[in-house]
């Protein structure tokens, strides 16, 4: 069991000792839901009501919230995960202490914060947190000056679980150049940034025709499906369009035709 020291980083304690009770170890968890412990001996451990807030699908902060959000900020952006993730209520005490803490998010490298962001936004329930980050200003550690609309934070459950399609349809309304820093600064993979910004810029695209979605998968190729998608729940298509994408054969990368390097060499 453990005993955490002070953070002077709003990340990592400066310390750790180590003791022989539970309760102390628990005392230093994030939420209640995960301050719980089980032997084979003393049965259930739960100091904190964590059984009873899963039952009733609450996500509460272990003691005062603004403590644990001081000790390591990142909970902040966690505790929205875990809603998005679950489809949990934050308890109010702790998501006002959330906002109220927001700024010891300038602390956390942006890689983490990228990481809670993307499973945020992928996972069923995202519409809520995401409301509930830009009423308290968290969304700014994120996003920066970008504000996504009402729209497109009730549409996003909708759109294709994947990390390039969500952070794409979520970054419609901006420019490719505020979307590309957006990006940038979250340090995102070059894939992601690519498939993204190909996703924003094409959301809005009409595609009418056969000839529409053929030249969609020709310039966005594995992310065609995302921007028609997009492209439907925004209006600017029918709902015919996911299946015109989907009914083209044209290939989209060179490993998918069907000549190879051995073809090439026998004709010469």
């Amino acid at each position: 069991y453990r005993i955490d020291g002070s953070y002077t980083d709003s990340r990592h304690p400066d310390e750790v000792c180590f003791t022989r009770s539970i309760g102390e170890d628990l005392a230093r968890r994030d939420f209640t839901v995960n301050a719980m412990a089980w032997s084979g001996e003393r049965g259930l451990v739960d100091l904190y009501g964590g059984r009873e807030d899963l039952e009733r699908k609450i996500i509460r902060a272990v003691g005062k919230p603004e403590r644990r959000f001081e000790e390591d900020a990142l909970r902040i952006l966690r505790a929205f995960r875990f809603s998005a993730q679950l489809g949990f209520s934050i308890e109010r005490g702790t998501l006002l202490a959330a906002g109220a803490k927001r700024e010891g998010l300038s602390n956390i490298a942006k890689e983490r914060i990228c990481t809670e962001f993307i499973k945020l936004i992928c996972s069923p329930y995202p519409t809520e947190p995401l409301a509930q980050m830009c009423e308290l200003g968290v969304i700014g550690y994120v996003l920066r000056d970008y504000r996504p609309s009402a729209e497109l934070i009730t549409l996003l459950p909708q759109m294709q679980s994947d990390d390039e399609a969500r952070l794409g349809f979520l970054l419609s309304d901006a420019s490719e150049s505020e979307a590309r820093e957006i990006l940038c600064s979250l340090k995102c993979s070059n894939r992601q940034k690519s498939g993204a910004i190909s996703v924003a810029k094409s959301a809005r695209r009409q595609i009418a025709n056969a000839r529409d979605a053929a030249r969609l998968c020709s310039e966005l190729r594995e992310n065609a499906p995302f921007a028609a998608r997009a492209s439907v729940l925004l209006g600017a298509s029918e709902d015919c369009a996911t299946e015109l994408v989907g009914n083209n054969r044209a290939p989209r990368s060179i490993a998918e035709l069907d000549i190879g390097g051995e073809d090439l060499i026998s004709l010469g």
